[in-house]
C-alpha cells in the first residue's frame, strides 16, 4: 500500500521521464566514476532501470526547489534483499546520475512506514 495518490502520480512521472530518457542523455558525475568499482556497481544497470523502470519501488524528492533541475532519490529492487539507490537530477531533457549504492530492503521498508506514520 501506497502513502497517498500523490506518491503513485510521482512514482508514475518518474518512470515516464526515465522511459523517454535516451541514453545519449544519460551524463554520470565523477563520483559515481570513482565509487562504481568500490561498490561493485555497473553503469549499465542503470541503463537497464531506465529503459524498463518497472523495477523501482519508491521514490523520494531531494534537493532546493529554487536550484536549476529536479532531484530524487530512486530505490529499484535487485533481489528479494537488496535494492540498488540512484540519486539523478532532471536538468532538462538530461538526467544526471550523481550517485549510486546498494542498500538493504529493510531499510526502505523503515522509510514508507515513516512515511506513511507522517501523512496520518
Amino acid at each position: 500500500m501506497r502513502a497517498s495518490p500523490d506518491y503513485d502520480e510521482l512514482i508514475d512521472h518518474i518512470k515516464k521521464r526515465l522511459k523517454a530518457t535516451d541514453t545519449l542523455n544519460i551524463v554520470f558525475t565523477t563520483h559515481l566514476g570513482i565509487r562504481e568499482n568500490e561498490r561493485q556497481i555497473k553503469k549499465e544497470d542503470i541503463s537497464q532501470y531506465f529503459s524498463d523502470p518497472k523495477n523501482l519501488v519508491h521514490a523520494e524528492k531531494q534537493g532546493d526547489e529554487y536550484k536549476e533541475g529536479e532531484k530524487y532519490r530512486l530505490w529499484f529492487r535487485v533481489s528479494g534483499k537488496y535494492n540498488h539507490v540512484i540519486v539523478i537530477k532532471f536538468i532538462g531533457n538530461k538526467v544526471k546520475i550523481i550517485t549510486m549504492y546498494c542498500q538493504n530492503k529493510k531499510k526502505v521498508q523503515i522509510i514508507e512506514k515513516s512515511m506513511k506514520m507522517m501523512k496520518k
